[in-house]
């Protein structure tokens, strides 16, 4: 069975840095976008969120003690221009009850709502905020851990 994957910008830098959001060395996000794309799954996206992925990764090329993947960059670019593996998706407008969850994770959870995806996010809050008020059953997706999320891409 083919999923959907809608990736936060957290995971994404994860990945291309090789570390978690603890800053320990952490190889579980960079094997999960290396399972989708040599799977038959896809990711989708839009341009808020590519935004947010350009901005991390502007963010990121400031300091020079960090170390990016290279070759995480690489894939990460042959998956933009590959067609068959991202699908580049309009933003969706999805109302959600109040206070649900922060505004700045609102392109995630509405696309992945939108699409009735796997959200993979490393913002435990986020997934006990969405879990807790049975948002991700009223809307029919599902709000990962990258690591919890890498069995789906196999």
């Amino acid at each position: 069975m083919k999923n959907l994957f809608v990736l936060d910008e957290c995971t994404v830098l994860s990945a291309s840095k090789l570390k978690n959001e603890k800053d320990e060395i952490d190889f579980s996000t960079s094997y999960l976008i290396h399972s989708i794309a040599y799977n038959c799954h896809k990711i989708l996206i839009t341009q808020t969120i590519y935004q947010k992925y350009l901005q991390k990764f502007s963010q990121l090329s400031r300091y020079k003690n960090v170390h990016i993947n290279n070759a995480f960059i690489h894939l990460l670019n042959q998956l933009m221009v590959n067609s068959e593996k991202i699908i580049w998706e309009s933003d969706a407008v999805v109302e959600f009850p109040p206070k649900s969850f922060d505004p700045d994770d609102y392109p995630y959870v509405s696309l992945a709502s939108k699409r009735h995806a796997i959200l993979v996010t490393s913002d435990n809050k986020l997934i006990c905020n969405l879990n807790d008020s049975s948002i991700t059953k009223a809307y029919n997706f599902q709000a990962k851990r990258p690591e919890n999320a890498i069995n789906d891409a196999m």
